[in-house]
């Protein structure tokens, strides 16, 4: 004969069970430059908040700094080489992960350069001798991020979260004052200017029925959010590239914490895609 189990016990299961059904749901998050700076912060802030991250470098050999990050935070850290400036990597990174149908909940381009370094060897005077890294600016920060973005359509109207996130610059707007127009490099304000300008019209195109990839995908298309943020001056190597600049957001672990914040908060929508913000949430003019 069967004992009779406690009543208590079926009131703890069915509490168990309930309070199950709104467990934590993994997001899966794309950062590139994910092994320094701000893209590693980012990295571990994700990792560390129960998501998984495909983190984006550059080297032929996987940085220590994400082997760390991989060790520390096992089954969160997905390692991708990609050359940035090779926009035919770009284009394949991109097939690799449609054809896998991999559902990107959000993407999160945070890769970028500022070279020449110094801005006195970086200006209108100077642009010929800077030729190679001209190009190379606007390929790390305007093309590419933009192509992957737009490679990776597909994976993110699959996710749940369909954001679409690019570091922008308060520096390279029309609007900023003169005194920090001097900090600014020609070639990175360039690239700055042209990425915030294609983010404006990437995200008109988005919300444009006429455009969308297919009938099907059209509703998916226009639920995505796509946003420049401004993380401000931050003590990054980037950051510290002028000799004559100053932090002026504070340190990179406070500037990655509140884009964190920014990013999974609930502040983040579809209207407002095409802005350049800061890290409050507040648009900018540009």
């Amino acid at each position: 004969m069967m004992k009779k189990l406690n009543p208590s016990l079926y009131v703890v299961f069915f509490a168990f069970a309930y309070f199950s059904s709104f467990a934590y749901a993994e997001r899966l998050v794309m950062i590139t430059g994910a092994n320094r700076g701000l893209g590693l912060l980012l990295s571990e802030q994700f990792a560390q908040g129960g998501d998984k991250v495909i983190a984006v470098h550059r080297h032929n050999e996987t940085p220590a700094s994400l082997n760390s990050l991989k060790t520390k935070y096992p089954g969160k850290i997905i390692m991708e080489k990609l050359d940035l400036t090779d926009l035919n990597e770009v284009i394949k990174l991109g097939e690799q992960y449609r054809h896998k149908k991999t559902p990107i909940d959000i993407l999160i381009n945070n890769a970028g350069i500022y070279s020449p370094r110094e801005p006195q060897n970086n200006t209108f005077q100077n642009l010929i001798q800077n030729l190679p890294q001209l190009e190379e600016s606007m390929h790390t920060n305007a093309e590419a991020p933009m192509l992957l973005s737009s490679s990776l359509l597909p994976n993110i109207t699959q996710g749940t979260e369909k954001m679409i996130i690019f570091l922008g610059s308060a520096g390279s707007r029309f609007s900023v004052d003169d005194n920090k127009r001097n900090r600014m490099g020609l070639t990175y304000v360039m690239s700055k200017s042209a990425l915030h300008k294609a983010i404006d019209q990437a995200a008109t195109d988005l919300k444009n029925p006429q455009k969308c990839l297919s009938q099907a995908t059209c509703k998916d298309e226009q639920q995505v959010t796509m946003v420049g943020i401004d993380p401000g001056w931050v003590d990054t190597d980037m950051g510290k590239g002028s000799k004559n600049s100053q932090p002026e957001t504070g340190t990179a672990e406070q500037a990655t914490k509140k884009i964190y914040q920014l990013i999974t908060s609930g502040t983040l929508n579809h209207t407002m895609s095409g802005q350049l913000i800061n890290t409050s949430g507040q648009k900018l003019d540009w």
